[in-house]
């Protein structure tokens, strides 16, 4: 016995199909939240590590705001030009680790441990591996980073 489907029944089944394999679902449910927080924090010590101002700004959101141990801190645009401006210092090398990062949609916060190897003035500076917590929002489908806060002593 042969079944015979119907163009009304053809066209449901079409339109369940064409629904499932284009309904927009969150991609980044799939994505491992601490890999992907590994791989944000990674562009953003390469930007500063290079003093690379487009790199950093780009991955700035216009809401970016840095707070440090000692009270000083920067908004995005104070932030970028103090790394334009520079200093006598050389960011070598850094490691992260202890990264534990959190996503709940478009909002991905992450906390963790830089430790940077430091030269000012051509001499190695002796720092202690510094906790840090940062917070990167979805913005039109790409991550920007809007918070920064270390707390080294």
């Amino acid at each position: 016995m042969k079944r015979r489907f119907t163009i009304p029944v053809l066209l449901t089944c079409a339109v369940l199909v064409m629904t499932a394999c284009s309904s927009s679902t969150d991609s980044s449910s799939s994505e491992d939240p601490t890999a992907l927080a590994t791989e944000l924090i990674g562009q953003y010590a390469n930007a500063v590590f290079d003093r690379d101002q487009e790199a950093l700004g780009g991955l700035l959101s216009d809401a970016y705001l840095l707070r440090r141990a000692n009270g000083s801190g920067y908004d995005r645009e104070g932030y970028v030009a103090a790394l334009a401006d520079g200093s006598g210092y050389d960011l070598v090398s850094y490691k992260l680790s202890d990264i534990t990062a959190k996503q709940d949609g478009d909002i991905l916060v992450a906390m963790f441990t830089l430790d940077a190897d430091v030269q000012e003035d051509g001499e190695p500076v002796i720092t202690e591996p510094s906790p840090s917590l940062v917070t990167f929002v979805r913005v039109d489908g790409e991550w920007k980073l809007a918070s920064d806060a270390f707390f080294s002593k």
